[in-house]
């Protein structure tokens, strides 16, 4: 487990970027789908805001700035969730959705990293 706990702290970056860029795959099927603005479109924009303003905060905090670097996604993933809400073009929702995805679970593996470090102890 230690040894799992010290790549997660030396590879986060690159680990957000590999997820960042699985879940662009993943949601490549929606790029090919005309929807027109609805309400439900909107709440999962305003959970993806919420969701990623949530962890950016933790991110940032969390072991004295040390996981600064990561708040990068949250921002931006925030930025394209007030793009749809704002504007309304669908385009947007990709990059929004699987930021919020890779935030979350950079967020998960931080926090998993951080338990392990202080049962080790």
């Amino acid at each position: 487990m230690k040894k799992a706990s010290r790549l997660i702290k030396e590879y986060h970056l690159q680990i957000a970027i590999l997820i960042t860029f699985v879940s662009l795959v993943a949601l490549t099927p929606y790029l090919y789908y005309s929807l027109s603005p609805n309400r439900y479109l909107e709440t999962m924009a305003l959970r993806c805001l919420t969701l990623d303003l949530l962890c950016g905060t933790l991110l940032f905090f969390v072991n004295m700035g040390f996981f600064r670097r990561l708040t990068l996604f949250a921002l931006t993933g925030a930025s394209f969730s007030l793009i749809y809400l704002k504007s309304g073009p669908f385009w947007s929702l990709v990059p929004c959705l699987s930021l919020t995805i890779t935030t979350v679970l950079m967020t998960a593996l931080v926090a998993f990293s951080l338990i392990e470090v202080s049962f080790d102890k």
